[in-house]
């Protein structure tokens, strides 16, 4: 079994690993099922997202994985994202999923993320938060987005301190 990067729980038993090849693995009952993606040698998850329904989200260099009842897709720049390195995503109280992003964050849409899923090849309309809007995005050695009990969204930023 690859090295893990990311573990979360899966709501239907056993645990789900991002891993630091780029792929997931779902481990449940003893047994291994790799879920592969085309990518990079060097990629791997750097963010895990499993949601009630059991979809499975990862944050990588090369777009957002994604495994949903079978189902494995990547979301890119092919459908609409402003960039591919996604490095966290976390969804708010009105069904939108954040990304963090290596050129800032992005608001994709419940409905647009269903859409994704019926029509993988789709171009998705998005919100993007950029430099211009005062957004630095960058890599963080630790987990870049939070949600507070109150439902603020809190996404981590780059401040450059002289």
């Amino acid at each position: 079994m690859p090295a893990a990067r990311q573990v979360a729980a899966d709501p239907a038993g056993g645990i789900w690993l991002g891993t630091r090849n780029g792929d997931l693995v779902r481990y449940r009952n003893g047994h291994a099922e790799v879920i592969a993606f085309k990518h990079a040698p060097d990629s791997q998850v750097d963010h895990l997202l499993v949601n009630s329904d059991g979809s499975v989200l990862g944050a990588t260099v090369f777009g957002l994985i994604a495994w949903k009842q079978g189902k494995k897709e990547t979301l890119t720049v092919r459908n609409g994202l402003p960039c591919n390195s996604v490095f966290s995503m976390i969804p708010d109280n009105a069904g939108a999923l954040w990304l963090s992003t290596q050129c800032g964050f992005v608001e994709i849409a419940g409905t647009e993320l269903q859409q994704w899923w019926e029509q993988p090849d789709s171009v998705l309309k998005l919100r993007v938060f950029d430099v211009f809007d005062g957004v630095q995005p960058g890599w963080a050695p630790f987990q870049t987005a939070a949600r507070t009990p109150d439902g603020r969204l809190w996404l981590q930023t780059v401040l450059y301190c002289k």
